[in-house]
C-alpha cells in the first residue's frame, strides 16, 4: 500500500537499522511468502546492490545468509548483487 501512494521501494526508514525493505525481507526466516515479498519488491525496483546501513546493517545477501536460506543467496548472487559488500556493525 505504502509503494501504491509514493514511497520509495529503497528508501531507508528512520530508526536506526536503516534496512531497506528488500533486505528486511530477505532476513525473514525461509517460507514461501518470503519468496513472494521478494519478488513483489524486485517488480518494483528494489536494489539488490544497495549498501548495508551504518549501524547494524547488512545487505540483502548477508541476510538471507544468516537465516540460512541458500536458495535465496543463489537468487540474489544471479541478480547480480556484490559478493564482497561489507556489513557494519
Amino acid at each position: 500500500m505504502l509503494l501504491d501512494y509514493g514511497t520509495g521501494v529503497n528508501e531507508l526508514p528512520g530508526h536506526k537499522f536503516r534496512r531497506t525493505a528488500l533486505q528486511a525481507a530477505c532476513e525473514q526466516d525461509t517460507r514461501p511468502t518470503k519468496t513472494n515479498v521478494i519478488d513483489f519488491l524486485l517488480d518494483r525496483g528494489a536494489d539488490v546492490i544497495a549498501e548495508a546501513g551504518l549501524h547494524c546493517g547488512v545487505t540483502a545477501l548477508q541476510a538471507a545468509a544468516i537465516t540460512g536460506d541458500i536458495k535465496m543467496v543463489e537468487f540474489l548472487i544471479s541478480k547480480g548483487v556484490d559478493v564482497n559488500a561489507m556489513a557494519f556493525f
